[in-house]
């Protein structure tokens, strides 16, 4: 297809020969294509030509595409959401569905907002960089430097399925890392998984499909786009809320396979009867304080979790016999130097390398090295052509009727509603400085978890007045002053401990002889799941199937416990 005189095919955005086919992929232009995506060769800003579609989920369509001024290819992300909205197949236009204008609106905001919020980052190691955020066809789009890369489980897959522990604090420290920075700018993923990293030529993990939390929910309107055995557990709740520690128990849950070779069990079945198998009783080469960290990091119970990527990695590297208290990551284009020498040393190829060099000619790899330098090379030009285009072009208003652009890209004009958001997400939006002075109050309530903002002293949508800071005072729950009662049934003992103690609630374990279930798990509490429980008054009763005769024993924090008793003979664990 001839797009803007350039006859580019719309599958890999390679030259097409005399012939009709493609150079590269050897592809044709008459490919069908699913009639509600962009017909392959639409031109979109006068600048960007998008073709096939590569990939879809609940937020929206990414295609492959090519940047006209930068001449080079790009990804380009549409902002979608099948469920509540259609397309106009004559004129392109995006249509929200009877009953759902709203939500589609808000959710275009949520999207705008992530995606600039990405691109205002600027370039960082172990992220795709969002170049570009604009309008048009009554949507939005952002656009992507577009990365030759395989996906982790691919790749993992090519190389025997998993990793010794050197292998994985190599590869994943420096993802942790930038994963930390990003919480710190209030940007949450939500979607970590094997087929969500992307390893590129130089073997480094790059993360990519950021989405808003809406489509990572499972019960949410436009239907979740969710990652069996990596979504944590509150994001298949409709209540669920979700922060930092979603993304430390997904980043887990790809060490946990990375380790192993064995995806982890889907949350939902763990609720259910948690097996969870320890890393270290599937590959006894791993370290112990790596295999509980990553078990404290997939914990189902929210906040028993390890909350925080800073505190994840802080676990991984508390063992002081392993060498990696310390932990720099180095620049990956540089070559590694011996410890006190001044000569540098030809490094091996790493674990992925070796993977891309078998799987890939040796034409398409100095195709990559190509193109890398040129877009660093160019990337100065692109962010300045990029700026003079946005000057001279704007934004086509028109074509999102009421939609308002400057609103949806970031120009705060009114007081926005604050209400249900985390309050560390709020505090990290750099945006937020110039416009208003916060003060925090908190208090319990009933209605919002804890760290949620339930109510504020300006009203959503009064108007600001410029060059001149907004006093508003935001109302964070410090929780419920009682707990719900959570799912302990068919749990593990030392499990159930755990969850309540984080709770701060006392507890009995009480063995009881039965004919159902097995030594060591919960057969039923004294009170039942979602029940309303008062930590300051409340005992909750454990029965545990047991085989043995039992004593009371009282721990250290108080907390009266029945152990079962021990012969003489056992050795005390």
């Amino acid at each position: 297809m001839n797009s803007n005189g350039l006859d580019l095919c719309m599958r890999c955005m390679s030259r097409m020969g005399e012939n009709g086919r493609c150079t590269v992929c050897a592809g044709t232009n008459d490919m069908p294509y699913d009639s509600a995506h962009l017909v392959p060769g639409t031109l979109l800003k006068t600048r960007y030509i998008a073709g096939m579609a590569t990939f879809e989920d609940a937020e929206g369509v990414t295609y492959i595409g090519y940047d006209i001024s930068a001449k080079c290819k790009v990804s380009i992300k549409e902002y979608f959401p099948r469920e509540i909205c259609t397309r106009d197949e004559y004129d392109m236009e995006v249509i929200p569905k009877r009953g759902h204008e709203a939500a589609f609106k808000s959710l275009l905001a949520d999207f705008v907002e992530l995606k600039k919020k990405l691109m205002l980052m600027g370039p960082m190691d172990n992220l795709i960089p969002v170049t570009d955020v604009f309008a048009e066809n009554s949507t939005a789009y952002a656009v992507s430097r577009h990365v030759n890369t395989v996906v982790l489980e691919d790749a993992l897959t090519g190389n025997g399925g998993e990793m010794t522990w050197a292998q994985v604090k190599k590869l994943f420290m420096p993802v942790l890392e930038t994963l930390s920075a990003l919480h710190a700018k209030g940007i949450i993923h939500r979607g970590i998984s094997p087929r969500t990293l992307l390893v590129d030529a130089n073997g480094a993990i790059n993360l990519s499909a950021f989405c808003i939390a809406e489509s990572r929910c499972a019960q949410s309107e436009i239907g979740g786009s969710l990652y069996d055995g990596y979504s944590a557990p509150e994001q298949y709740q409709a209540d669920g809320y979700q922060g930092s520690w979603t993304d430390v128990y997904s980043v887990a849950a790809v060490i946990y396979r990375a380790l192993t070779g064995t995806r982890p069990p889907e949350s939902t079945e763990r609720k259910i009867k948690d097996n969870l198998v320890p890393i270290f009783e599937l590959n006894s080469a791993v370290p112990q304080n790596v295999s509980e960290a990553i078990f404290e990091a997939m914990l189902l119970y929210a906040k028993s979790r390890l909350q925080t990527i800073d505190q994840l990695i802080s676990a991984l590297l508390t063992e002081g016999g392993s060498h990696t208290a310390v932990f720099v990551a180095q620049d990956k284009n540089l070559p590694k130097k011996k410890e006190g020498s001044t000569k540098t040393e030809k490094a091996e190829p790493n674990f992925f390398q070796r993977y891309a060099r078998r799987g890939m000619p040796y034409g398409v790899i100095a195709c990559l090295v190509t193109m890398v330098i040129l877009i660093a090379v160019g990337g100065m030009v692109l962010y300045t052509q990029y700026q003079k285009i946005q000057d001279e072009q704007g934004v086509n208003v028109s074509d999102l009727s009421d939609i308002d652009i400057d609103e949806l890209a970031g120009t705060i004009t009114e007081v926005p509603d604050f209400v249900g958001q985390y309050i560390e997400t709020v505090k990290a939006n750099a945006e937020y400085v110039d416009f208003f002075r916060f003060e925090f109050v908190d208090d319990y309530n009933d209605s919002y978890p804890e760290g949620i903002i339930y109510d504020q002293s300006v009203k959503k949508g009064t108007d600001l007045q410029k060059n001149k800071k907004l006093s508003i005072t935001l109302y964070v729950s410090k929780g419920s002053q009682y707990e719900e009662m959570p799912d302990l049934v068919g749990s593990t003992v030392d499990y159930a401990m755990k969850v309540l103690g984080d709770m701060g609630v006392y507890y009995k374990v009480m063995p009881i002889a039965s004919e159902e279930g097995q030594p060591g798990f919960v057969l039923r509490t004294n009170k039942t799941e979602g029940e309303k429980i008062d930590p300051n008054v409340d005992v909750i009763i454990l029965f545990v199937k047991d085989e043995q005769s039992s004593e009371e024993s009282e721990t250290s924090s108080g907390v009266i416990i029945i152990r079962p008793q021990q012969s003489d003979s056992s050795e005390e664990e």
